[in-house]
């Protein structure tokens, strides 16, 4: 191939960043995701079933987030970012465990059950505690998790999910979860004391 027809190297990248094209806010903050911050690596050497999943994912207005291999590296798009409040953009392209310890004992066995037997998981008015705005919220989602799947392998785990904000832990349906909550926030509080 001679320099007239040979691509120019902003040119390959370019090209392979198109997965990224219609991906709004989010696809452009991991167009400048820095590759030494996330175990992926840089986006453009990305495989080719994540780049088409992405593509996939990112313009879809519904709130989605991917939760790739076994660390769980959380991927999402725009309609997700809200629900995780000042978690976003710090989720973006790190493990799960690191934005969502305070519902990580929940949470993990979920995805773990669905990335190792393929099953998915679905459930309506689904209880999470969560810490997105700097404080504890106690919040209903209607939840689908499934694996995502290649001949060989389960690569990842997608969810698909919207939200229901609890309103009061006065209602009979809300008092287990509550109950919960309120045992998880003493379990987080002392976690913290016993911190040197």
């Amino acid at each position: 191939m001679d320099q007239l027809t040979k691509p120019a190297p902003d040119d390959l990248l370019t090209e392979r960043l198109g997965f990224l094209a219609n991906g709004g806010q989010t696809g452009q903050l991991l167009h400048a995701l820095d590759s030494s911050t996330s175990p992926l690596g840089a986006p453009a050497g990305w495989s080719t079933a994540l780049k088409t999943l992405m593509s996939t994912v990112l313009p879809v207005k519904a709130q989605i987030v991917l939760f790739w291999g076994p660390q769980y590296i959380a991927l999402y798009n725009d309609a997700y970012a809200p629900s995780i409040g000042n978690k976003h953009p710090r989720a973006l392209g790190r493990p799960a465990v690191e934005n969502w310890s305070e519902l990580w004992d929940d949470l993990e066995p979920l995805l773990r059950g669905v990335r190792e037997t393929g099953e998915t998981f679905s459930a309506k008015d689904r209880p999470f505690y969560i810490e997105r705005h700097g404080r504890g919220e106690a919040v209903y989602f209607d939840v689908s998790y499934s694996a995502v799947r290649k001949p060989t392998a389960r690569l990842a785990v997608c969810c698909a999910w919207s939200m229901k904000p609890l309103s009061a832990c006065s209602s009979s349906a809300a008092r287990p979860f509550c109950s919960n909550w309120a045992r998880r926030c003493r379990r987080s509080v002392s976690r913290i004391r016993s911190r040197p």
